[in-house]
């Protein structure tokens, strides 16, 4: 199925690029689906500043994450080295993201999926794709939604 025209920019939460590559999560086919529109469609994938798969020319947070944590040759790392080669890159600067700091410290616990939601915050779409509902409740998302108006799904409901 073809990911929303209306979308033009995404942030997508580590989770799902795992998720992606073990069979034995609950989210394993909609994050593979997911992932596979994301690398077929022309939605771009927001970082904070420049992702470089080489770690010594990597300046962003989120794609140090990627790089940790996500497998060189799986089908995630396929797929995210498919986006970088095709330049559907989007980086969001510091300066930027710098305006929803204080506020993400608020109202998420995790340092890093302040992180992603900064990013997700000063992107175009505001879209946060994220498996993790253990620090994006249905609750907070809700409350992400009305106080923010950015929007995290799950990569189930996209």
């Amino acid at each position: 199925m073809p990911l929303c025209t209306k979308v033009k920019d995404v942030v997508v939460d580590t989770n799902v690029f795992l998720h992606a590559n073990d069979s034995n999560q609950k989210y394993y086919s909609s994050a593979k689906t997911f992932l596979g529109n994301l690398q077929n469609s022309t939605w771009l994938l927001c970082v904070d500043e420049i992702l470089d798969l080489n770690g010594s020319r990597n300046k962003s947070f989120i794609g140090q994450e990627y790089i940790d944590y996500i497998r060189f040759g799986s089908t995630s790392y396929i797929i995210l080295y498919s986006i970088i080669k095709n330049s559907h890159i989007k980086s969001i600067s510091k300066k930027e993201i710098a305006k929803y700091k204080q506020k993400a410290c608020q109202c998420v616990r995790d340092k890093t999926d302040r992180i992603f939601l900064c990013v997700a915050a000063a992107s175009d779409s505001k879209t946060l794709i994220s498996n993790d509902f253990e620090d994006f409740q249905v609750r907070k998302r809700t409350d992400i939604k009305r106080k923010w108006n950015v929007e995290i799904k799950a990569s189930s409901k996209i």
